[in-house]
């Protein structure tokens, strides 16, 4: 792993950007990509009140949030006279850039990763101030990690936290998320998968591939009726139950948030009672499962320490493996390796990164 003071000594290309923006204030800002990943950026923009002139993607049928207009590129170069691009496209950043120099070398390019910055809600300031404050836990995490990968990914990620460079995750991504190797070979035929954010199965899928449809039980907690009802459309398999709940170390009633009110996109609690906001019971896994159980995954967009806590008495009963999400909140990858390591059931902890290209999707697995 890099020495901290070096990863915090590094340049912060979302920062830059803001710096560019502040500077030349008088030119456009147009975002190349009208993709999937579009949304963390039109989110970035909003929080800093940056407008964004247009969108350019080849597919000029590609639907925008906020009526911002869709060009293609010879339509945008023949445009605007000057420019700040922003490569939404991020995975296809190298090529793009180069582009764009070809053919506009005046316009001022920039690409950043912004999804932690959207998604934990913290400025690259709060993050170095909250890592700098933990610096001495970060240097001893890595020695919890049981392999050579799992110490590369902390360091890859911890770069990319506090650069925001989309290059960071290049060599730590997995071909898988929830089922690695090292997981699939401790899987056998009477498998009782704890699915907690199980969206719409996607995730229950893929257990069922990899124990090839061989298994005792799954049950399924997923807070949105939307998710639950689209996951039934392609799983139908008495040995899966479905409890629309969320989950936490206390039982109560939260408030979930679908920002894009339809099937097929994630929920997350909000602190607020809205329009848009629907009323969920909340329970603890202790609490609603009483049988043995071999495997739990969590992705609840940042209540994963608390589901941890709601289900201890069944993870120290069991000693079930573990996939838990830990980049939801910026505290999460030094809470949870630790929490889990102290409950002393000797487990053995790697870490693994799904995404290529930006700071999404970082899993800690505990075997």
């Amino acid at each position: 792993m890099l020495p901290l003071r070096d990863v915090f000594e590094m340049q912060n290309k979302a920062e830059e950007f803001l710096s560019t923006w502040k500077n030349n204030r008088g030119m456009h800002v147009i975002l190349y990509g009208g993709g999937a990943g579009i949304t963390w950026f039109l989110k970035f923009m909003k929080k800093y009140e940056i407008p964004v002139e247009c969108v350019i993607d080849r597919n000029k049928n590609v639907h925008v949030d906020g009526g911002i207009p869709v060009m293609s590129p010879g339509e945008a170069f023949e445009e605007y006279d000057n420019a700040i691009v922003v490569i939404a496209a991020i995975a296809h950043k190298s090529e793009i850039e180069k582009f764009i120099k070809s053919e506009r070398p005046d316009f001022i390019v920039h690409s950043f990763d912004p999804t932690l910055e959207v998604l934990q809600d913290k400025k690259y300031e709060e993050r170095k101030a909250y890592y700098l404050q933990h610096e001495q836990e970060l240097s001893e995490l890595e020695a919890l990690f049981s392999d050579q990968k799992s110490k590369e990914v902390l360091s890859d990620i911890l770069r990319g936290a506090l650069t925001s460079d989309v290059e960071c995750y290049k060599h730590s991504a997995s071909s898988s998320q929830y089922f690695p190797s090292f997981v699939r070979e401790s899987l056998t035929l009477k498998e009782r998968f704890v699915d907690v954010g199980a969206f719409t199965g996607d995730s229950i899928k893929e257990f069922m591939e990899a124990v090839k449809n061989k298994f005792d039980k799954v049950y399924a907690f997923e807070p949105d009726a939307a998710n639950i009802a689209e996951a039934y459309k392609s799983i139908n398999d008495e040995r899966v139950t479905f409890y629309q709940y969320g989950v936490g170390k206390d039982r109560g009633i939260s408030y979930f948030l679908n920002e894009q009110e339809k099937p097929n996109e994630a929920v997350c609690v909000t602190q607020e009672k809205t329009d848009k906001a629907f009323e969920v019971e909340v329970v603890r896994l202790d609490d609603v499962i009483k049988d043995r159980v071999t495997y739990i995954k969590m992705d609840i967009e940042g209540m994963e320490m608390d589901a941890l806590m709601g289900g201890r008495e069944l993870i120290c009963r069991y000693k079930p493996k573990l996939a838990v999400s830990v980049y939801h909140k910026m505290e999460d990858i030094i809470e949870i390796p630790y929490y889990i390591n102290n409950l002393g059931l000797d487990y053995k902890l790697y870490l693994r990164h799904y995404w290529d290209c930006n700071g999404t999707d970082t899993i800690l697995f505990a075997i």
